[in-house]
């Protein structure tokens, strides 16, 4: 689980896809930007961003360089976002909370 509250740019976005939940304040700037920089991606985002978004959406942000804030950007594919800025790791660590109580209640049934 991720809280993103500012940059998360080349790696800083990459390190994030593998995470199973994803969480962006209004103030994060996503972007995969190797494409700008002259260099291949990294980390298993090649691997890891279509299998969130689909090929073709991975393709459009990789090639575009393209990035996004965490109102408009990929939220809505890579994690729940235009949260007020500062509120990113608390819903993160709410959310966090209600998995493992809920798991917790299945079992002990």
């Amino acid at each position: 689980m991720g809280a993103i509250n500012g940059a998360a740019v080349g790696i800083g976005a990459t390190m994030t896809l593998p995470m199973d939940f994803r969480f962006a304040s209004e103030k994060a700037r996503i972007g995969f930007v190797f494409g700008r920089l002259g260099i291949t991606p990294e980390a298993c985002s090649t691997w890891f961003l279509p299998r969130i978004v689909g090929l073709e959406q991975a393709l459009e942000w990789m090639y575009s360089a393209a990035i996004f804030d965490g109102r408009r950007g990929p939220r809505q594919e890579t994690g729940t976002g235009g949260l007020r800025a500062g509120q990113a790791a608390r819903e993160a660590c709410a959310f966090a909370r209600t998995l493992v109580t809920d798991a917790r209640r299945s079992a002990s049934r």
